[in-house]
């Protein structure tokens, strides 16, 4: 029981996650040069389309651990993405919601996408390594600043 507890997962790679930084910021630029002005719908459809680019080359090296025949690396997976997987429900259903319900809105999402993923990684914290910590932190600021900045504009 107490070995289970000290599984670290290893899935998580610093250079994927740097690549999906690498698309945020190419997003970024990609937005402001073809959409303007915002159009919540057309907003929302390519931020979505970069959050699954970026999924795709963070966890396509990884997909192994979750189909691997080691039995402690698919436990570990499946523990990382059950307490993962409710700030990504979170995410799907604020963003619904925010598109819904205002175009005014849909300018919080990059933020409030920020902090449900920050808060993802503080509860998988006990499987990643402890350097992940200071991820979590970025992000978490991260959003405090596209926060700030949506309710400035």
């Amino acid at each position: 029981m107490h070995l289970a507890k000290t599984e670290v997962y290893r899935g998580c790679r610093a250079g994927p996650v740097a690549l999906t930084g690498v698309f945020a910021l190419a997003g970024g630029a990609l937005q402001s040069w073809l959409f303007e002005p915002v159009v919540p719908m057309e907003f929302v459809r390519f931020w979505v389309e970069v959050a699954i680019i970026s999924t795709a080359a963070w966890r396509g090296d990884r997909l192994e651990l979750c189909f691997c025949s080691i039995e402690a690396g698919r436990r570990v997976t499946r523990k990382v993405l059950g307490q993962f997987s409710p700030c990504v429900a979170a995410g799907a259903l604020m963003t619904s919601l925010l598109v819904r319900h205002g175009d005014t809105l849909v300018g919080l999402l990059p933020g409030l996408w920020a902090v449900l993923f920050s808060l993802g990684l503080f509860a998988a914290r006990p499987y990643l390594p402890r350097r992940w910590v200071w991820v979590a932190w970025f992000y978490l600021l991260a959003e405090s600043v596209l926060l700030w900045m949506a309710s400035h504009e």
